[in-house]
C-alpha cells in the first residue's frame, strides 16, 4: 500500500471532488513498492500563475508522477476545454494536460 500524505482525504475535499476521493482510495491501495502519494499539493511559486495545486504527486523508485483529476464530463470543442460538474459546464482555454504540465514544471523548478 502507498503511504498517503495526508493519511486520509478530508470530508470537505471528498464532497468538493468525489473523483479525487475515488482516486485517493485507488492510490492508497496500490501495491507497487514504497510509493508515497501527496494529495492536493499547493504550489506558491507557479511558473505561470500566482498559485497552483497538484491533485496528486506519486513518488516512487521509478520517478515522480503528477496527476490532474477531472470528474464529471470532459470535452474539447473549438479549441476550448469543457468540464461538466454539479454546477454545469465551465469552458476554459487550458486543458488538463497543460494544467498538469505547468504544475509539474513548477514543482521541478522548486525542487531544482
Amino acid at each position: 500500500m502507498a503511504r498517503m500524505i495526508p493519511s486520509v482525504i478530508s470530508e470537505e475535499d471528498a464532497i468538493k471532488s468525489p473523483a479525487e476521493a475515488t482516486v485517493f482510495e485507488w492510490l492508497r491501495n496500490m501495491s507497487w513498492g514504497n510509493a508515497t502519494v501527496l494529495h492536493s499539493l499547493p504550489l506558491k511559486d507557479h511558473i505561470r500563475n500566482s498559485f497552483g495545486e497538484i491533485d496528486f504527486v506519486v513518488i516512487c523508485e521509478k520517478g515522480i508522477l503528477c496527476l490532474e483529476i477531472k470528474g464529471g464530463g470532459v470535452e474539447r470543442k473549438d479549441g476550448l476545454w469543457g468540464f461538466t460538474g454539479r454546477r454545469g459546464t465551465t469552458w476554459k482555454n487550458q486543458g488538463p494536460y497543460a494544467q498538469v504540465q505547468g504544475n509539474m514544471k513548477s514543482l521541478k523548478t522548486y525542487l531544482d
